[in-house]
């Protein structure tokens, strides 16, 4: 499936824990019972600590955001993470058990876990 950052189809892809999939890693690890986030959420979302990161930094300039993203991540979980952002929509393909997607203003940042 191809499709962008945005559109529905990846939103849908894949419900597998650490599912690879093009452009959205698709996880199902929330507990149901969080209130906080809704379905769709969840699609691009998988952590309430990492989505506070990203939205902490949604009005910086996306050069800037990424970086305090990283950064800020990193040192929170003590894990190595990869962060994306782009002004338009683009295609990626991760396996990750840890990961968040954030329109951002003047984009969009997707940050994951690695190794």
């Amino acid at each position: 499936m191809v499709c962008c950052t945005r559109c529905y189809p990846c939103r849908a892809a894949s419900r597998l824990h650490g599912g690879k999939v093009a452009n959205e890693t698709v996880v199902d690890t929330i507990p149901e019972n969080d209130n906080d986030l809704t379905e769709s959420k969840q699609l691009s979302c998988n952590d309430k600590q990492l989505r506070t990161i990203m939205q902490q930094h949604t009005s910086s300039p996306l050069k800037e955001a990424k970086l305090l993203i990283h950064e800020t991540a990193e040192k929170e979980f003590g894990m190595n993470f990869h962060v994306i952002c782009s002004e338009t929509d683009f295609e990626y393909v991760t396996r990750s058990s840890v990961f968040c997607q954030v329109e951002m203003d003047k984009g969009i940042c997707y940050a994951f876990k690695t190794g």
